[in-house]
C-alpha cells in the first residue's frame, strides 16, 4: 500500500483519481488494499516513519517497522571521481528535482566546469527550466541506462544528490551508498532512517542549501569522511540480523494467531 496519495492529497487527488476511473483494475486493487488495511490483524512496514504515517493516517495502532535488508552486492571499487554530481530518482513534486537544478545553477557559477547527470527517463519536462538557468550541456539526461550503467555513473561521480522532500524507504540513497560515493539527500520521510549518519542531509526545498553541500564535496577530506560514514550506514542496511527481526515477528504473529483461534 503506497500511503503517499493519502499524506499528500492535495498533490495526488486528482492524478490518482482520475487513474482509477481509466483502469478498473487498478480501483480494484486500490479498494482491496483499503479492506486489507482495515482486517488486518497486524501490519509489517519498512520504516519507522512509514509506521507513523500508517498510523496516521488509516487509525491503525498495530504497526511494526522493520528495515528491509539490503541484498549484499559486489561493492564498486573505488575510482577518481569526476566533475559531475549525479541524479536519480525521475520526476515527480517531492523529488525537487526543480530545486536541485536551481542549487546546480548556483554551484556551477564557481565551478562552472562541473556537470549534474540525470539519470533515466521522462526529464524532457525540465528542459526549459534547464534553458532558463542557461545551465546549456552542463545538464546531462542519460535516458534510460541499464543497471551496471547505473551504477558505473554513480561510481564516477563527485556525489548523489537526492533532495527528496519525502521517502517512504529511499533506496536510491542506499544505492549511492552500494556506489561508494557520498550522497546528500533530504530529510524527510525516512531519508534520515535509511541515511543514518552516512548521508549529508539538507532542506529539499533550499537550492542555497543544495549548493552549499556539493562545494563541501568538493574537499577530499570531507568527501572521504562521507564515504566512510556511508559505507558505516551500507553495513547496518545489509546486516543479517535484519532478517533475524523479521523472522521473530512473524513467530510472535502467529502465535497471536493462535492465541485468537
Amino acid at each position: 500500500l503506497d500511503v503517499i496519495p493519502y499524506l499528500f492529497f492535495r498533490h495526488y487527488h486528482l492524478r490518482h483519481w482520475k487513474r482509477l476511473l481509466r483502469h478498473p483494475s487498478a480501483n480494484a486493487e486500490t479498494v482491496a488494499q483499503l479492506i486489507a488495511v482495515a482486517r488486518a490483524d497486524a501490519i509489517l512496514t519498512i520504516s519507522q516513519q512509514s509506521a507513523i504515517d500508517i498510523r496516521r493516517v488509516f487509525h491503525r495502532r498495530d504497526v511494526t517497522a522493520c528495515l528491509i535488508r539490503l541484498k549484499d552486492v559486489d561493492r564498486q571499487a573505488p575510482v577518481a571521481p569526476r566533475d559531475q554530481f549525479v541524479y536519480v530518482g525521475g520526476v515527480d513534486f517531492r523529488k525537487k528535482v526543480d530545486v536541485l537544478l536551481e542549487g546546480f545553477a548556483r554551484f556551477v557559477r564557481d565551478h562552472p566546469d562541473y556537470r549534474l547527470v540525470l539519470v533515466g527517463s521522462n526529464y524532457a519536462a525540465l528542459q526549459p527550466q534547464i534553458d532558463a538557468l542557461a545551465l546549456g550541456d552542463r545538464v546531462v539526461l542519460t535516458g534510460y541506462v541499464d543497471h551496471d550503467t547505473k551504477f558505473r555513473i554513480l561510481s564516477e561521480s563527485r556525489a548523489m544528490v537526492y533532495p527528496s522532500l519525502y521517502e517512504g524507504y529511499g533506496m536510491a540513497i542506499a544505492e549511492g551508498f552500494q556506489a561508494g560515493i557520498p550522497v546528500i539527500a533530504g530529510f524527510g520521510g525516512s531519508q534520515a532512517e535509511v541515511g543514518g549518519r552516512g548521508a549529508r542531509l539538507i532542506n529539499p526545498s533550499s537550492a542555497e542549501d543544495i549548493a552549499t553541500a556539493m562545494t563541501e564535496m568538493l574537499d577530499p577530506a570531507t568527501r572521504a569522511e562521507w564515504v566512510e560514514q556511508g559505507q558505516e550506514q551500507l553495513e547496518r542496511l545489509t546486516d543479517p540480523a535484519i532478517e533475524t527481526m523479521l523472522i521473530d515477528y512473524f513467530a510472535e504473529q502467529g502465535r497471536l494467531a493462535r492465541q485468537r483461534s
